[in-house]
């Protein structure tokens, strides 16, 4: 059973999703006017088609305006600012969570109060640091492009990011083996490694960076 989106303010559907779809078949490039999309409901929230009984198109144009008419051209100029924008969809943390990092802490405190039966590790932590996050801390830390850092060239931090996209960020062996360009077994072997030594300082920050509220 799919879970709902979890959003970190009241109204954040509307905000995704209304907006979302009107712009996503102009961004696909296959209409160039979001009304001219017969699947979407921006025509008819736009005033420019029949309202069909089951949208509640007044419900999303009363946060915008609570006169129809203005709140209708408020909401082709709030689709309009958005398209040729990144999708937020891009920032969707553990599956189902919008929002920044302290909603994702209090999210997972959530989460790891309640019973975990069929949820899955993503859901239950969506603060865990992302794969960009990881690699961007490594790379400021180490001095390597963070798109550079999964190079074997990049030396201990080439180790040092093999080892928390693992143990950290919860990657499986084979991702993680397969982002690195390495076997299974040498992500294995790094892990060992970094897991038998004495950690510096340069270990310290890139952690420090990449835990939960820092």
């Amino acid at each position: 059973m799919a879970r709902p989106l979890q959003l970190e303010f009241s109204g954040a559907v509307y905000h995704v999703t209304a907006r979302g779809d009107g712009r996503e078949p102009v961004r696909a490039r296959l209409v160039e006017d979001p009304a001219e999309w017969p699947w979407s409901s921006y025509a008819a929230t736009a005033g420019e088609a029949p309202v069909p009984e089951w949208l509640a198109a007044d419900a999303v144009l009363g946060l915008l305006q609570s006169d129809r008419i203005t709140a209708r051209r408020a909401y082709v100029r709030f689709v309009a600012e958005e398209i040729g924008r990144p999708s937020p969809w891009q920032n969707l943390a553990g599956q189902i969570f919008l929002g920044d990092q302290t909603f994702l802490e209090r999210m997972q405190a959530l989460a790891e109060q309640r019973p975990a039966a069929n949820v899955s590790r993503a859901q239950r932590a969506p603060a865990r640091p992302s794969r960009e996050r990881i690699l961007q801390a490594v790379g400021d830390v180490y001095g390597v492009a963070a798109e550079q850092v999964l190079q074997r060239s990049s030396g201990r931090a080439f180790r040092v990011a093999v080892y928390l996209l693992r143990r950290v960020g919860n990657l499986s062996l084979a991702e993680v083996a397969r982002l690195a360009g390495v076997s299974p077994s040498r992500v294995s072997q790094i892990q060992a490694e970094l897991e038998t030594i004495e950690h510096d300082q340069q270990w310290t920050c890139v952690v420090l960076m990449i835990l939960p509220g820092k």
